[in-house]
């Protein structure tokens, strides 16, 4: 069952840094620093979790996995690292290794030849 909140909670996470970060343009480095450790770290890990969710079809159910997707790629705006596409792919490859018991690293999907887990 999805959240039918979860896409407004993704909306105002994102306006709020892009917020943060027009309030900031004249500030001073430490404040900068400061302020992106404590609030922007706080706002950045929630979206990871909102973009695990919204790799799972919860934002906008399963019926519509293109709203899902572009979801995702908004929320990811914010992050600097964009990995909301890729991030799917990558979880459901670790939710059926787990099945084997096998451990699952990240390099392993990315270079698929490589067999250490880093």
């Amino acid at each position: 069952m999805h959240d039918p909140n979860l896409k407004y909670w993704i909306v105002g996470m994102v306006l709020t840094q892009l917020l943060s970060a027009y309030q900031l343009q004249d500030a001073s480095w430490l404040t900068i620093a400061i302020v992106a450790y404590l609030w922007g770290g706080v706002i950045n890990h929630s979206m990871t979790l909102a973009i695990h969710e919204i790799s799972h079809n919860l934002a906008f159910g399963a019926a519509r996995p293109a709203a899902n997707r572009a979801l995702g790629i908004f929320g990811n705006l914010v992050l600097g690292i964009p990995y909301s596409v890729l991030f799917k792919k990558y979880h459901q490859v670790c939710a059926f290794i787990s099945l084997l018991d096998v451990t699952c690293g990240f390099w392993r999907l990315v270079v698929p030849e490589i067999t250490i887990v880093i």
